[in-house]
């Protein structure tokens, strides 16, 4: 099975086809062209010698009349000569006077044996015509094919050239004509992808009735999975409270054992004092291990009430900056773009930022380098957009983890970082969007409306 980069586009297989079937049709129609071509040279060529000899019949009447031949033989070489043919003058069935072979003189005239067409007789060596001068005498005038032939090359020649550049000017408008063709399906080619890329969700209509049906069923089957996905968000984001319950008490129980246990050697009366020490150092590290999982548990509880005012992001931004930057233990580049104007949009400071952190926080595990927060309105919308130059994510995987089902890499856990976000973007009326950036990473597209 070809792949799929092996695979030619539409443009080029159509193209392909048209420039063998344009070969197609101008061989044929040259060959056509040839044979027919033929007929009306040979006309013409048999025309010019029957015209060589009309001018001149009335006098070749009278020097048949008056038996002058000497100079009816010169007459007729003069015309053989310059028309590079035989000439025979016959009269009452003999023949009077001719240009080649004079032991034929007085001689009954023998026609070759060949085909008539058009009243041209075509003999092996040449094709030969009759012109009457009266009842009993005419002249019978025998044509060279080498003469004939070498007119017709001369006459192809210039038919060839002229077919050359008809076909030139014909291959070049038919391929404008494919490109200008081809336009709406490219246009529908990027409609497509930038649905599949989640960039674009409004498309242009198609001039064409078939493919803008396509583009309607596309956008309508995207439509169909948006909401698929946004009702399955919502019915994981019902269970995720009682998750992250149940995920708190399964992590805490640990380290709770190991602090009554610690508790439990303090107060014994039997063990020395070094080792009672040695246990007291152990309990900021117990107590650190309970205050992360109580940290990391309280992030994907979900929200007794959303404060959702109009106000400017930038703030909520700014904060979010000063908290990652004090978390880049590997000094990664982290870049902030925000729009110069106001960027006021209906939201709730503490989750947003929740959001934005645990998207970063992501960011900043599997950038290579660099991680990139910008903010930018538009229309109807403000888009917190949250990039890095890591190797991004399977497209399969999207949704698992906005649902919440997927692994954290750091441990053997579940991963509610991306479906958290995803949560405070729908309890905001708003989407989170992946897709891969310039960078070739992961970028994740928080799109809250104005």
């Amino acid at each position: 099975m070809l792949e799929l980069n092996e695979l030619p586009t539409f443009k080029d297989f159509v193209s392909e086809k048209l420039k063998l079937l344009s070969l197609k049709f101008i061989l044929i129609f040259s060959l056509v062209f040839i044979l027919g071509s033929l007929v009306p040279v040979v006309l013409l060529k048999v025309k010019n010698e029957r015209l060589s000899i009309q001018p001149v019949a009335t006098y070749l009447e009278n020097l048949v009349r008056t038996n002058d031949r000497i100079e009816l033989q010169k007459i007729l070489k003069s015309i053989s000569i310059s028309r590079n043919t035989k000439i025979d003058l016959i009269n009452d069935g003999k023949i009077f006077s001719l240009t080649e072979n004079l032991e034929r003189l007085d001689q009954p005239f023998i026609e070759p044996v060949g085909y008539r067409i058009f009243g041209i007789n075509f003999s092996p060596k040449y094709y030969n015509i009759n012109v009457p001068l009266n009842d009993n005498t005419f002249v019978y005038i025998s044509c060279s094919y080498q003469t004939l032939i070498k007119d017709l090359l001369t006459y192809l020649t210039v038919f060839l050239w002229a077919i050359g550049i008809f076909a030139h000017l014909y291959l070049k408008r038919v391929n404008a004509l494919i490109s200008e063709s081809l336009m709406p399906l490219n246009d529908l080619e990027k409609d497509i992808s930038g649905l599949l890329d989640g960039k674009i969700l409004k498309t242009e209509k198609q001039r064409i009735i078939e493919l803008e049906k396509i583009r309607t069923t596309i956008i309508k089957t995207n439509n169909e999975l948006e909401n698929a996905k946004e009702t399955l968000a919502i019915e994981k984001a019902k269970k995720l409270n009682a998750e992250a319950y149940k995920k708190l008490i399964h992590d805490l129980h640990n380290p709770v054992s190991s602090l009554q246990n610690t508790v439990s050697a303090i107060n014994d009366p039997y063990m020395d004092y070094e080792t009672k020490k040695e246990i007291i150092n152990m309990i900021p590290n117990i107590a650190d291990q309970l205050l992360s999982q109580v940290v990391a548990a309280k992030r994907n509880l979900d929200f007794d009430s959303v404060n959702l005012q109009k106000r400017d992001v930038k703030e909520c931004l700014n904060q979010c900056i000063a908290l990652i930057n004090g978390n880049n233990k590997k000094g990664k580049t982290i870049v902030l773009k925000i729009d110069d104007e106001k960027l006021i949009i209906p939201h709730d400071p503490i989750l947003l930022q929740r959001a934005i952190l645990n998207l970063m926080e992501n960011g900043l595990e599997f950038s290579k380098a660099k991680i990139e927060l910008k903010a930018i309105k538009n229309n109807d919308h403000v888009s917190i957009v949250v990039s890095d130059d890591g190797d991004g994510m399977k497209r399969e995987d999207v949704p698992v983890f906005f649902q919440g089902r997927g692994k954290s890499s750091r441990a053997e856990r579940q991963a509610f970082g991306l479906s958290s976000a995803n949560h405070i973007a729908r309890v905001h009326g708003g989407k989170l969007i992946y897709a891969k950036n310039e960078m070739g990473g992961a970028s994740f597209e928080l799109r809250l409306s104005l």
